[in-house]
């Protein structure tokens, strides 16, 4: 008998998800903006690996590998386009496709220019 066939996978699974949800939402309430905005990656990734852990745990290689594709495009896309403002801590969704967003939608502190640039250039210029 597996660990995965057995019934404390389930009270695992939600114990995880418990502590993972209240440490990050713990911190995110006491943290500082700085200290948010240098640890979404992070948190990202790590949530990202708990799922992939899980995946693992239920079906072996076949559900690691299953998750591994749509797990990665979505710590990537958490990464890129979710960031934080540097006054009050904030977080902003920035429109990858077209990147409109300039301020911080909490506080109007105008987010860095690399926040809000996109990676094929500037296309926020007005034509001459």
């Amino acid at each position: 008998m597996s660990f995965a066939d057995s019934k404390n996978l389930e009270t695992v699974f939600f114990a995880v998800w418990t502590l993972v949800f209240a440490g990050l939402l713990i911190f995110w309430q006491v943290a500082s903006p700085e200290a948010r905005r240098k640890a979404q990656p992070y948190a990202v990734t790590f949530t990202g690996l708990v799922v992939l852990l899980f995946a693992w745990l239920q079906d072996g290689d076949r559900g690691f590998f299953f998750t591994l594709v749509p797990v990665v495009i979505i710590v990537g896309l958490n990464i890129i386009a979710l960031k934080t403002c540097r006054r009050c801590g904030a977080a902003t969704r920035i429109n990858i496709i077209l990147p409109t967003v300039k301020s911080c939608a909490h506080c109007g502190h105008e987010l860095e220019s690399a926040q809000h640039k996109p990676a094929g250039g500037d296309r926020t210029r007005p034509v001459p």
